[in-house]
């Protein structure tokens, strides 16, 4: 039966508001080229790391927050480390700002070039006695003294060839190299001239009153900018609140122009950007969101969202290492503090048994539903306000997974659990739970339906339908579209009970509902039309309307309504399935043909359309409607 029927399933996404890291790079003395295979570790880090083909690398601190005090280590056989008093460090605020700098050179190169060092500085500082010696001849006691310092700065030289031996060239200015030689022959007084030059006293306190005075701007500035970025979300949010999406989605991008080191307000345009259907550009700001997330809770709750995103995209392999990342931080966050972040845990569970329910790997689902109701359970026993409308969600989702694996008794008691607690919470909060009892409702419907139960099925999606045509009334913007719903549900009993003239009626007022509903107002309205038409080209299949059932499969797949969103061709690709039908029973053989071959192989509700397209004629047939073409396109679904 090649219809779309409406269940409410539901995820949950984070919202904004912990895992620092220091990110650096490993190169060589003087030749600035990058070394690979470094081993970088350091006291606090969860990770030691090969530094990469392009020397860099990235320790990652699961409880360390930015400002402490780290020491890092590197190590690589046959090579040895030069800036060894810069491995201590803070952890960064803004690690991508300033990479960390790990500085090797081949073993050995350290002592022979501290050797050279000491030699050369050591004789000029013999020429150096010996030119103060000849000033001072006669003067005993200055010779005296002299040779006292002589014999105290020895022993310094060593301290001062060390340091020289650790100098990096590799970035080093022309003043830089031509100071270093001034120093190695021993012109002091040119080395100081030329030191003093660099940069004056007058240029230093000048620089001083600068940045005191720029300290003064900075925070004038910073704070004319927060209140700038602040008074343009209020807009945002109010355009939102006026369905003037466009606007807003331009003053979000505004917002993130005008200041691209926010995380908040990258996450923030992201989230809006899903809840208007734009996944891939939604998927590419949270993926800046993560390279801004200050911490492991922004990272878990980025993570978190886009693997809503991926999974609505159908990429599960990326939605579920999106999960992972989100569960294996939040897992060990709870640990140290679980009333802050076991309900962040019980959210990524909800969402990973969402993923594996759509993979049909049901028993992975029902183990990350059942981990995380024992979470919502153990706190709804403590806040029930709060927790008890996440363990109605829970019961809803295994109410969907029991159905689709055909496991009706226990579907039913989910259901049935979702629904006590809905209806309990909505005597006192109508506003808030009338629509998820009619949710319920809904899906109470499609169970009873499914089990022939027709008795029942009309009394659920009746009393959902009433409660949508209520809600419509006040606020047809949210409710219309529900209530198209409903009625799309209930034309499919009708069918199912072969009223075929009931179904094809309520199912025609649908369209005619949905095309005089506002697009800005509703981002799924186009694939929602689309589904109708699809919906109602099967009924007028079991009607012998074979024309009207072209045209309104045609208009599915070619929307002239409403435009199409960026995944809408996949979604309703189904929609195929009834135009092949049409085609079919009208002498259209070579166009229905075409579309046989084209996607009987191809991948469809955890199968292939090969198999819903036996399932349709078998349907057909058993309905008394049939065409000698049956058998030959029964022939072509059968060879490989």
């Amino acid at each position: 039966m090649r219809i779309q029927v409406f269940t409410f399933f539901i995820l949950l996404s984070s919202f904004c508001f912990a895992q620092s890291k220091l990110t650096g790079f490993v190169r060589e003395q003087n030749t600035g080229t990058k070394i690979s295979g470094v081993i970088v570790r350091s006291n606090g880090a969860s990770n030691s790391i090969e530094s990469n083909s392009s020397g860099d690398f990235i320790l990652k601190f699961q409880e360390s927050k930015p400002g402490k005090n780290i020491i890092v280590r590197a190590e690589k056989d046959s090579w040895e480390l030069v800036n060894e008093k810069e491995m201590s460090t803070l952890i960064p605020e803004n690690p991508d700002e300033k990479p960390f700098k790990i500085i090797l050179c081949k073993a050995g190169t350290l002592a022979k070039a501290k050797s050279k060092y000491y030699e050369t500085f050591e004789q000029n500082l013999q020429k150096e006695l010996d030119k103060q010696k000849a000033l001072n001849k006669g003067n005993e006691k200055k010779i005296a003294s002299l040779e006292q310092d002589f014999a105290r700065l020895q022993n310094q030289l060593n301290n001062v060839a060390d340091e020289y031996s650790r100098i990096d060239l590799s970035d080093a200015s022309e003043k830089d190299l031509k100071a270093i030689e001034l120093f190695k022959e021993g012109k002091y007084d040119e080395f100081i001239t030329l030191k003093k030059s660099m940069v004056t006293e007058a240029q230093v306190d000048k620089a001083i009153k600068s940045k005191a005075e720029a300290t003064k701007i900075i925070a004038n500035n910073d704070s004319t900018i927060n209140l700038y970025l602040k008074s343009q979300k209020d807009i945002a949010n109010t355009l939102v609140l006026q369905f003037k999406f466009e606007e807003a989605e331009k003053t979000y991008e505004n917002i993130v122009a005008k200041d691209t080191t926010n995380f908040v307000n990258t996450f923030d345009f992201a989230y809006f950007l899903r809840q208007q259907n734009q996944h891939d550009k939604a998927i590419r700001n949270y993926q800046r969101a993560l390279k801004l997330a200050k911490g492991e809770v922004e990272t878990a709750m980025t993570q978190n969202n886009l693997g809503n995103l991926y999974k609505a995209k159908n990429d599960y392999p990326a939605a579920l290492n999106a999960y992972g990342e989100a569960l294996e931080i939040r897992e060990r966050l709870a640990k140290t503090n679980p009333d802050t972040y076991e309900p962040d845990v019980a959210v990524t569970q909800i969402n990973l048994g969402a993923l594996y329910q759509a993979k049909y790997d049901y028993p992975a689902a029902l183990n990350a539903y059942g981990k995380a109701h024992e979470i919502y359970d153990r706190l709804a026993k403590i806040n029930p306000a709060k927790y008890e409308p996440n363990l109605a969600l829970i019961q809803n989702n295994l109410g969907e997974l029991y159905r689709a694996k055909n496991n009706y008794p226990a579907a039913l008691n989910a259901y049935g659990k979702a629904l006590e607690i809905k209806e309990r919470l909505a005597k006192t909060n109508p506003d808030t739970y009338e629509p998820d009892v009619a949710m319920t409702q809904n899906n109470l419907g499609n169970l009873y339906q499914a089990k022939n139960d027709y008795p029942a099925a009309l009394n659920a999606f009746g009393k959902a339908l009433e409660i949508y045509e209520r809600l419509s009334k006040t606020n047809p913007d949210t409710y219309e579209p529900d209530l198209a719903m409903i009625q799309n549900n209930l034309g499919s009993l009708y069918k199912d009970k072969n009223d075929y003239p009931a179904a094809i009626k309520l199912q025609e007022k649908i369209v005619e509902q949905y095309r005089s509903l506002d697009s800005t107002s509703h981002k799924n309205l186009a694939y929602d039309l689309g589904a109708s038409l699809s919906n109602l080209a099967w009924y007028y299949l079991f009607d012998k309307q074979f024309s009207a059932a072209e045209n309104a499969a045609r208009e599915a797949l070619d929307p002239t309504k409403y435009s199409k969103t960026e995944d809408y061709d996949k979604k309703i690709e189904w929609a195929n399935t009834n135009l092949a039908l049409a085609l079919l029973f009208q002498g259209k053989y070579t166009e229905a043909e075409k579309i046989y071959l084209a996607l009987k192989d191809k991948p469809y509700n955890n199968a292939t359309y090969k198999e819903t397209f036996f399932a349709d004629l078998n349907e057909l047939e058993k309905a008394g409607i049939t065409h000698p073409d049956f058998v030959k396109i029964r022939d072509i679904l059968k060879k490989q």
